[in-house]
């Protein structure tokens, strides 16, 4: 991975003395215990990942970076052993950072780092319809329909015991927006529903040291991810590429806006 360009020679982790995390000594070699097709396994977490986030992430105006959440299951041999196990999980989330995973007082481990698309060999070159999320739910309004209806739920319960609350106040502003919310819907559907992205930020992934993975011969992982709002355009209109981004590099090189953004020097 480069790192940027100094004095004319391109920087690596290995030059800056940066090198990724190592297991601990102790544990046996995975080689062995890597009974699956691990580049397949993990463009199983990449689409996993994909398909939540297009469905669940609730992505707005105002930039919010909203986490999603998926479970995968790792096979392990049959009989094997708690340091063989984590031996197999090391080796799954290997290259990932420089920096030891984080472990809490019941033995759980989380690896918490930005490269996201380098750890599942995600290449590069490939266009942003291939590399990105999309289409994604963008100022939906769901998010604060739901902060509302749970304000109204926890003044009940304080109108209940008898304690001073802003239910009235609540109930108006939800109805207020349900009422704004049908306005924008009804507009959206006299014209051309909005295509929206989304890319990716930062990621955690943890494996929880109890579980039951004897009986289901597999292990699981929890990787979260946080995505944020990368820009619009129907990727069937533009060769693959984004509309509308602020990023030339996501953009069709023959496109209007490309060769805009490249004649302002971006």
């Amino acid at each position: 991975m480069s790192t940027g360009i100094f004095d004319g020679m391109t920087l690596t982790w290995g030059d800056l003395g940066l090198t990724k995390a190592k297991p601990p000594a102790h544990l046996p070699d995975p080689s062995s215990l890597v009974t699956f097709d691990m580049a397949k396994k993990k463009a199983e977490i990449f689409e996993a990942v994909r398909e939540r986030v297009k469905a669940k992430a609730q992505h707005t105006k105002n930039g919010r970076k909203p986490w999603t959440q998926v479970t995968v299951p790792i096979p392990i041999k049959p009989g094997s052993t708690e340091d063989e196990d984590l031996a197999l999980i090391w080796e799954v989330m290997k290259g990932t950072t420089r920096d030891p995973p984080k472990e809490n007082s019941k033995g759980d481990l989380t690896w918490h780092f930005w490269s996201y698309l380098e750890w599942l060999g995600i290449d590069d070159s490939l266009k942003p319809k291939d590399r990105f999320v999309h289409p994604i739910l963008f100022d939906t309004g769901d998010r604060k329909r739901t902060v509302l209806r749970n304000k109204i739920r926890k003044a009940e319960r304080e109108a209940a015991q008898g304690l001073a609350t802003d239910l009235a106040r609540y109930e108006a502003e939800l109805e207020e927006y349900e009422e704004k919310l049908a306005r924008k819907k009804q507009q959206e559907q006299s014209e051309k529903e909005p295509y929206h992205w989304a890319a990716y930020d930062e990621c955690a992934v943890t494996y929880k040291k109890k579980q039951g993975r004897k009986c289901a011969r597999e292990l699981q992982l929890t990787v979260r991810v946080r995505t944020y709002y990368l820009g619009s355009g129907d990727p069937r209109e533009n060769n693959g590429y984004l509309g509308g981004c602020s990023d030339p590099d996501l953009l069709d090189p023959e496109s209007q806006l490309f060769k805009l953004l490249k004649m302002m020097g971006r």
